[in-house]
């Protein structure tokens, strides 16, 4: 009675297929690994952008820092003058 439903089980044809797709998974998982080794052109395009968008973030960052401080910098001088201080008239 097991063994006859062991049997069953195995000739059940999705189960027979299985092996065929685990080895074609692992095919396809060996393809992908591949395009992300080092030695591989996305590997390096992706190393490429990063190392520009870290250098884009350091350039900007002063600026950031700036307007973090004092957020009308863009449209005024960072640092403002002495506040005028109103002359009385020469004459009274």
């Amino acid at each position: 009675a097991l063994s006859q439903q062991v049997n069953q089980l195995l000739s059940q044809p999705d189960l027979q297929q299985m092996p065929a797709n685990i080895n074609q998974t692992m095919q396809e998982l060996r393809t992908t690994l591949k395009g992300l080794s080092p030695e591989s052109p996305a590997y390096q395009e992706l190393t490429t952008t990063l190392q520009r968008l870290d250098k884009a973030l350091r350039d900007i960052q002063p600026l950031a820092r700036t307007l973090n401080e004092q957020p009308n910098a863009i449209l005024f001088d960072r640092k403002p003058g002495n506040d005028p201080i109103p002359m009385a008239p020469a004459n009274p």
